[in-house]
């Protein structure tokens, strides 16, 4: 869809499918890729990809230059979501991160103050509440077990592997490591429920300090049960309650007039 052309000095680690960088900016100015067509996005940090994750500075920055490959190129890239035709079968995404990067900080503080570290201090190389807070913002994400847990703990940046304090690499200096996925199951085996629950309501409340008014239920249909009664025609409460939703009845799920178990998740400060 896009064109490109760096101009630098050639790497080593470049494979040979990708286009040969040109020049340097200091020896031409592009003036060829302007009548072209081309534009230029600006200079790179001078930084080279080495491995799945670790960067080295060549300290020789290139220019970056684009040019659409055809007349619709630039409106299919700025497309809330890609053609199904420009999709590649790679892999899908980790799910984004459910906060700001900017609440990161008062997460980490919350848990480290209510949170006691169970593990024996010997060879415990993250820290606990590290360890919590990318679990929790896993699961707040949509993932469900380890493995999934420290997939989104390893797509998150070092910027957001900062905040959450966690263990730096020996020699790099704005490098942070994450923990396996091993370490999230034996983290969950002895992690103390209770105070979990404290923390994070002490965190919501901290975001949300204005009282919660709704509490939410959770409701299933049992398998198997029988109707039961139409018994909103009869109870003045339940007329009462019904007025007050806003979603009619033939919209609701489950139905109002099957059997139902419900699930209240409530704590004294309904959060």
């Amino acid at each position: 869809m896009l064109g490109y052309r760096r101009t630098g000095s050639a790497s080593l680690a470049t494979p040979s499918c990708w286009p040969k960088p040109l020049s340097t900016r200091n020896g031409f100015r592009g003036t060829c890729y302007q009548a072209a067509g081309w534009q230029a996005l600006g200079q790179t940090q001078g930084f080279e990809r080495c491995g799945q994750d670790f960067y080295l500075d060549t300290q020789h920055p290139k220019e970056l230059w684009v040019r659409p490959l055809g007349p619709k190129e630039l409106e299919q890239l700025r497309a809330p979501v890609l053609a199904p035709q420009l999709q590649g079968p790679g892999r899908p995404l980790p799910p984004a991160v459910p906060i700001a990067t900017g609440q990161m900080d008062s997460l980490w503080s919350f848990v480290l103050a209510y949170l006691t570290d169970p593990r024996k201090p010997r060879g415990v190389r993250h820290p606990i509440a590290s360890l919590v807070c990318l679990a929790a913002l896993a699961v707040a994400a949509g993932c469900q077990g380890p493995h999934a847990i420290a997939e989104f703990a390893h797509s998150l940046n070092h910027g957001q592997r900062r905040r959450l304090r966690c263990r730096p690499r020996p020699g790099k200096p704005r490098e942070f490591e994450v923990p396996s996925e091993r370490t999230f199951r034996r983290l969950l085996k002895v992690i103390a429920c209770e105070q979990l629950r404290q923390s994070f309501s002490a965190w919501m409340a901290h975001l949300d300090p204005e009282p919660v008014r709704v509490v939410h239920l959770d409701g299933k249909v049992i398998k198997n049960a029988e109707a039961a009664p139409a018994a909103l025609a009869h109870d003045p409460d339940l007329v009462a309650a019904a007025a007050t939703v806003d979603t009619p009845t033939d919209l609701q799920k489950p139905k109002a007039e099957k059997a139902l178990t419900l699930v209240n998740f409530q704590t004294p400060q309904q959060r």
